[in-house]
Parts: C-alpha cells; structure tokens; sequence
C-alpha cells in the first residue's frame, strides 16, 4: 500500500512540472450544477439538449455556453449564464511555481430516519434475508447519492492538456452484520458519521473500496480522454437511460470523446468483475465470495454519435453496445475496433449487442421533446419467427423512453419541469446461458465491495442499462427550481411504476408455445413468473402478481456559502404486491439531512 501510494503522488508531482493557466481540462461528474443549469439554458432558449452523454470536461462544457446568444437571455438566465462560467474557468487555489493545484476536503454529516423497520422479509438462495426498506436498494435516496462522511481531494492541473484526480474517502460499509443483518434501515435512524453507521459505536464498519472518484483526464481544444474511475449517464432521461444509467457508485473505464457544435464522437471501454467471480460450481453465490483470485475477462464496448440539425433544434443519437465476456482472458480485437459495426462480429459465445437510438426536438423556446428506443432483441423480418401461441422462440427485449421537458425563468432562478414514461420488455439486458456456461452474457453487471463487517467480498449487482431493469412500466412528473447563482434548488416530484415478476436474476427463456406462456412471458408488466430464479428459488411459486410502486418525493438544497451547504428530503413510498406477491402491502417515510462542512 505504501508503495502504491508513493507512486501514484511521484506520478501526479512529475505531471504538476508543467502546469499552466489555461488547462481546461478538468471533468464535471453526472450530477454537477453547472450542466443542470447548462441544459436548463438551452430548453428555455429553443436548442435541443446539449450532449447527454457524460461526464463532461470543462472545455466541453465552455463549448456548450458559446452556442448561446448572450444577448437573448433574460436577466437571470444571464446570471445563471455567468455563475456556470466563472465556475468552469476559475483557477486553481494554489500556485507554486508552474505547479498548479486544489486540495479539496470535505466533512459530511448525514442522518437518515424512517418509519418502517419491520417490512417483509424474503430469503435468497444462500439464506439471506433480505427486509422491506432495507439495504443499500431500499431507500429513494440511493447510494450514489450518499456522501461519505469523510473526503480528501487532490486535482492536478499540469501543462494546458492534463488533469489528475483522485480521492481518499472515509465512510461507513455498504454492508454490515453477521448474515447482512444490520443493513441500512434496520433501525429508525442511521447516520453517516464514521463507526456510527447504526447510531451505535463499531469500529468494524470501515468502507474500503475508496476512491469512489479518481481518474486521468487528458485533452486539449473539441477532444478528451478519461481514464480512472468516475460515474457515467449516457442519454436524456430522468427515470433512467436505456444504454447507461448514472445508478451505479462508479465505473472503471476509459473513454475517449471528441466535440464541436454539430457533432459529438465516444468511444467507452468499462471493465467489471466476470460471472466466474461470483458463480461458485454452477450456482450463483453473489454473497461471501473470496476475493484472493479473479477470474475472466468482461467489458462494455460502445461507441455512440450525437450529431445536432436544423439550427441547433434537433439531435439525433445513436449507440452501438457489446457486453464482451471471456472466461480465458481472450479478447477477440475487433470487439476494440472504434468504427467497427460489433453487431457483424458473430462472436455470440462471447458477446451481446445493443442498438440505441435517442433523440431530442426544441418544439419551442422553453419546451422539448425526447425519446430513446433499444433494441436488444427483435426478431429479423423473414428470417427469424416472432413468437406466438404456437410458436415458442426467442422473446423480444426492447425498451422505450418518452418526455417532455419544460424550463424557463421564475423570478431569480430557472424552472426545470419534465413528464416521462418509459417501457422495457420482460427480458430486456437479460441473455440464454449459451453453449457450456451456466450464466448469460446479460447486461447485470457487479461490483465488487469489501467491509471489516462482513466475511469476504459482496458482488453487488446493478442494471447497465435502465435503473429499474425489465418488465416495468414508468411514469414520472418533476420540477425543479433553481436559483441563478446555484445557492438553492428546491425539487418536487412523483413517480408511478407497474413493474412485473422479472428481476436481474430472471434467468433467460423461450416464450410462446402455449397462449398460458405467451401471455405470461411477452408482454410488461408480467404477473406470473414462469422461468428459474437464479437468486430466490420460490419465484415461481410466489410471484403471481404486478407490483405497484408509488414514490413522492420533496428536496431541497442551500449553499450558506460555497464551503457549507445543507439538504433536506422527503419521500413517502407506497408498494402495493410487494416483490409481486399478491396482497403483500409496505410503505415508508424516508427523511434524509445532510451537511457538508468543505476546508
């Protein structure tokens, strides 16, 4: 460990020799203030959304404000303008010489309360039980949205092209208890405070996957690469984006993009932990795994196109995914090809192959329209047999996303309002097993996490694409406003989801054959759940309903000053069918405080 960090900050001092003024090079993650305020900007003033796919550099972000008329914008918009352009060119605090650099720290203080500590309880293959509200997916203010109680940050600017991140973070585990039995919400309260996860003293709650944000940033004037560790969202969606969801702590990855005002190039490599790694003799066994040997090789490979018309009101995207999975290590090298059309491989042993395509039309200044639609599997007209209740095939697994966005300015601040719906067949990013091994190449990807409190390593599993998977239907109506200067937003919101029987752990089959099998298997939401169940062995016992979701939502945040802010929310969520078991009820009220003292 000493070894690695003296390299790493021998590294970061040989880059800081040839720091200057002018690097624009510094990355802004998913959720920033400034490209909330940036797509606001351009909604109100008639332009289709800037580029959805990010991160975002700061040059690319700088390239986003000069399409706008500065002498349109009213006047707080225009103050908004100026706060999202002094915080992209600011200089760096320190200056020693050629050596320019921030060295950010943060202390967060967060106190989480809710009402029910006693919901339903399930049990997964390996005997776990897993309660209503709790755990790292039961709560509306979700993990990637949780501070960690302590953050040390150092950014290297060095020459005019490159960017160093990297983060040392102090927080609690994800997980706690013998058997995960003190999850977060098993009790009322919890907390953010280091060893006090459960409002009680344990030293044994020590998080050590840090840095959950660390990377190389390399780039200069319409082209970047990011190399390192961040969080990606790729698409315009507020519930979710079909290709890359912003629902997972981080990924490991590297990305090369490059921009103008018309057109916009990525080509994304992310690298995750192989099915090997938590599949133990055929069976999945995603809890107390070793984690002394890795196995296997697995890899996002996408490149997309953004390119912008019609003076700037319209923008059509496309993506091209390739889930890559090789128990040997092998990489066929035309999987890496930039340009190459992945779906003409013909490698199916190895990999799965997505087609996305979104686009986004300024109806009129202040209103939007958008939309993404993937396809993943669809039967080939006059080749390939669609099923039917007589024809038992392959199920088609497509999605759609469409909304409305609404912004223009109240008072001294921005009104952001969106209305979405989004639809995902049952056997969306979900994938047969294939020829030899028991898992498929889907689209369900883990992480891996480490804790003092919980005997070896925890694959936690995610979604690539859409945050709520397969077999859903969503709506959601949300408003935002915001204030010029970006010192306070205040955010309602309501959201409905009829989700079916299929999960990430459905495993794959055909449908049809039957009008019973058709019926049940084809259509979302689902109400039956006909296939095997690789994690809950009684799914096809006890899931023979559709669950209803309902979520309210209240936030607010305010900065007293750049160096301390406040937030507050509310959500109170009612589930009718609970996991799709019929007549099983649960509901919770959610509150969240959180206080950041930055130094």
């Amino acid at each position: 460990m000493r070894r690695l960090i003296a390299t790493i900050l021998v590294f970061i001092c040989a880059l800081c020799v040839f720091a200057q003024n002018s690097n624009m090079q510094k990355i802004y993650g998913t959720t920033c203030d400034e490209y909330k305020a940036i797509k606001s900007l351009y909604i109100s003033q008639g332009h289709s959304l800037p580029s959805t796919s990010g991160p975002w550099s700061a040059d690319e972000l700088y390239k986003m404000l000069q399409v706008l008329d500065v002498n349109s914008l009213s006047t707080a918009e225009k103050a908004t303008f100026d706060t999202v352009l002094a915080s992209i060119t600011k200089d760096p605090k320190t200056k020693v010489g050629r050596i320019n650099f921030n060295l950010n720290g943060h202390l967060n203080f967060e106190l989480y309360a809710h009402t029910n500590t006693d919901g339903y309880e399930r049990t997964t293959v390996q005997g776990v039980k897993e309660k209503a509200f709790q755990g790292m997916n039961g709560w509306v203010y979700s993990p990637t949205e949780q501070k960690n109680f302590a953050n040390l940050e150092l950014e290297t600017f060095a020459y005019d092209n490159f960017y160093a991140n990297f983060q040392l973070d102090l927080a609690n585990s994800w997980h706690a208890g013998k058997n995960y039995s003190k999850e977060m919400g098993y009790k009322n309260f919890h907390t953010s405070i280091l060893a006090f996860k459960n409002m009680e003293f344990e030293m044994g709650l020590f998080d050590g996957n840090w840095p959950y944000r660390s990377f190389l940033s390399i780039g200069g004037d319409g082209w970047n690469v990011q190399l390192g560790r961040d969080r990606i969202s790729w698409g315009n969606g507020e519930t979710g984006n079909l290709v890359i969801s912003d629902n997972m702590p981080w990924h490991n990855f590297v990305k090369a993009t490059t921009y103008s005002q018309h057109f916009k190039y990525s080509f994304l490599t992310s690298f995750f932990p192989h099915a090997l790694d938590y599949w133990d003799g055929g069976s999945w066994n995603g809890y107390y795994n070793h984690y002394e040997e890795i196995h296997g090789t697995r890899m996002y490979i996408a490149h997309r196109v953004e390119g912008r018309f019609f003076k700037d009101r319209l923008t059509i995207s496309a993506t091209e995914g390739l889930m890559y999975m090789s128990e040997d290590n092998t990489i066929d090298i035309r999987a890496l090809n930039p340009m190459n059309f992945n779906h003409n491989n013909y490698i199916s042993h190895n990999s799965n192959s997505t087609l996305t395509f979104e686009v986004d039309w300024a109806i009129t200044k202040g209103l939007n329209l958008y939309g993404q639609y993937i396809f993943d599997e669809a039967a080939f007209p006059g080749i390939e047999p669609v099923p039917s209740p007589t024809k038992r095939t392959t199920p088609p697994a497509n999605g759609l996303i469409v909304g409305a966005k609404l912004s223009h300015p109240v008072k001294n601040g921005m009104l952001l309002t969106s209305a979405e719906f989004a639809m995902t067949d049952p056997y969306l990013y979900l994938r047969d097993s294939g020829f030899s091994a028991p898992y498929g190449i889907d689209y369900v990807v883990a992480i891996r996490d480490w804790s003092t409190s919980v005997t070896d390593v925890t694959y936690n599993e995610y979604f690539l694409g859409y945050t709520y998977g397969g077999d859903a239907l969503v709506g959601q109506i949300k408003s935002n406003w915001t204030r010029s200067d970006l010192r306070l937003s205040a955010e309602g919101s309501f959201l409905f989801m009829a989700h079916g029987t299929h999960d990430a752990w459905t495993k794959w089959t055909h449908v049809g054959g039957t009008q019973e099998d058709y019926d049940a298997n084809h259509a979302s939401p689902t109400n039956k759940h006909t296939s095997e169940n690789i994690k809950y062995t009684n799914a096809q016992t006890v899931r023979n309903s559709v669950e209803f979701t309902s979520i309210v939502g209240l936030k607010a945040t305010y900065y007293f000053s750049p160096k301390r802010v406040l937030t507050l929310q509310a959500n109170y969520i009612d589930i009718r069918n609970y996991k799709n078991e019929g007549g099983i009820n649960e509901a919770d009220l959610q509150f969240v405080v959180s206080y950041t003292l930055q130094f």
